[in-house]
């Protein structure tokens, strides 16, 4: 199976938090966290059309300044989920500077902010013409972990405790669909952007009278066959799970939280999960609202996901990663085993 998408840390284990979510099939991407930011180029900056904040602590959040920097000017919206705070927040970091001319801009940046709370999500925007007022849209009702549903994807997120509300994500394809290349040589159709065009076409659940049209990507003003979505449906494509990729920091390890993260994150392929100190310092991770590593390595073997990378190092334990890593991998097995 050939993935949809790549996540990576933008930053080392000891540096700030943010994972960055490559569409590798599109020019997007998401954003989870928005610790430090300057490893990304513009090019990825600019591809980013969601950002899932933790919460507001300064190294999960100092990056929003970076990201406005580089989107202004451009026609775009930012779509950015949060908790308790997060639209009070973004509005303090732009009331911080002065908007007088960006009447004068060409294409105009916009901001739509979810504030995700337990029973509700208010929701407000704020736009680079308006010169990023306020403005407040309806709340919409929350009933679930469920916060964006897309045709091809979802994104849930659940609350961890930090002293503060946190939220944990967790991004999940519906389904991947593979093409056949077996069936593309037989009718002799070559491979290009008419794929996508099909894929998109299944995950919006269009007709099966909907014509694809299938064009060579080296002379696309040409169609080679014009083909009904339900002959393709079964014939050119099969179905199988699609990636599941969770994101887990600054939680302190209590049995509600731990039980919400499990169930949040169960069967990911992939975990980024905090581990900020070594099971020898449990009491101080306790006192700070973190994670020991065998603590991650506990919640990831009961989630039964494949993998994990832990991040979010305290800077005390330069020159010991792999004893963090360690110490993870042996309680994620201990705790696959029972």
């Amino acid at each position: 199976m050939r993935p949809n998408f790549k996540p990576r840390l933008v930053n080392g284990p000891f540096g700030d938090p943010a994972v960055y979510l490559e569409f590798l099939r599109e020019r997007r991407a998401f954003l989870f966290d928005l610790g430090d930011l300057r490893p990304l180029t513009n090019r990825e900056l600019l591809k980013i059309s969601h950002v899932f904040v933790s919460h507001t602590h300064v190294d999960h959040f100092i990056g929003f300044d970076h990201l406005l920097r580089i989107s202004l000017g451009r026609q775009k919206q930012i779509v950015l989920f949060g908790p308790n705070g997060i639209i009070d927040n973004v509005e303090g970091k732009l009331r911080g500077y002065t908007w007088n001319l960006v009447e004068n801009y060409v294409e105009s940046l916009s901001i739509k902010v979810y504030q995700v709370e337990e029973k509700e999500i208010e929701v407000a925007k704020f736009s680079c013409r308006e010169r990023f007022k306020r403005q407040h849209l309806d709340a919409v009702s929350k009933s679930d972990s469920l916060l964006l549903d897309e045709p091809s994807l979802t994104v849930c997120c659940t609350f961890v405790n930090h002293l503060i509300p946190v939220l944990a994500f967790s991004f999940e394809e519906k389904y991947h669909i593979n093409v056949k290349k077996n069936e593309l040589e037989k009718r002799n159709w070559p491979p290009g952007p008419w794929l996508a065009e099909l894929k998109q076409a299944i995950y919006e659940n269009k007709p099966d009278d909907w014509i694809i049209q299938v064009r060579s990507p080296r002379t696309p003003a040409q169609v080679l066959a014009e083909v009904p979505l339900g002959e393709l449906r079964h014939t050119l494509v099969m179905y199988t799970a699609g990636q599941k990729i969770s994101y887990v920091t600054d939680m302190l390890f209590e049995p509600e939280s731990v039980q919400r993260v499990i169930e949040l994150v169960s069967k990911s392929n992939l975990l980024y999960i905090e581990a900020c100190f070594l099971e020898e310092d449990r009491e101080i991770a306790s006192e700070k609202y973190h994670l020991t590593a065998a603590q991650a390595g506990y919640i990831a073997g009961k989630a039964k996901v494949q993998n994990f990378k832990l991040f979010h190092f305290s800077p005390k334990y330069k020159g010991r990663e792999i004893e963090l890593i360690e110490e993870a991998r042996d309680a994620y097995k201990k705790s696959l085993e029972k």
